[in-house]
């Protein structure tokens, strides 16, 4: 069963090696379309449009740094038109290897205790076989 799943890892890899290309080949069939004038025109426009893009993500930060501050500070949540700004209570954290040393000794505990169903993350591998 484990030759399977190595199977489709490896099938993975290539697949997503495939997409990564995919992107270069596409830049690549429009580089032969456009004329150095155009992609002149094109840089000229990518800069204009940068320095517009950084001014804006700057107001944006800058808006939700002082809106989060604000209902913070309420200890409620607010709604405008088309935004809401949910003020959550904070999280409550447990120390688990603590706890689980005391259950040990304070079996009963144990009928308090949740655990999640387990899940699966795919990352890159840093052994090569």
């Amino acid at each position: 069963m484990n030759g399977a799943i190595i199977e489709k890892l490896n099938q993975l890899t290539q697949t997503r090696a495939q997409r990564a290309n995919l992107a270069a080949e596409k830049q690549a069939a429009i580089d032969r379309i456009v004329t150095p004038e155009i992609k002149a025109q094109l840089d000229a426009l990518e800069r204009e449009f940068t320095e517009t893009e950084k001014d804006l993500d700057f107001t944006i930060g800058a808006l939700e740094a002082e809106i989060k501050a604000a209902v913070l500070a309420q200890g409620a949540s607010a709604t405008g038109t088309h935004l809401q700004a949910t003020w959550n209570k904070g999280r409550v954290t447990w120390d688990t290897r603590a706890l689980d040393k005391y259950s040990a000794l304070h079996p009963e505990i144990r009928t308090y205790r949740k655990e999640g169903e387990p899940f699966v993350v795919i990352r890159t591998s840093t052994t090569r076989e």
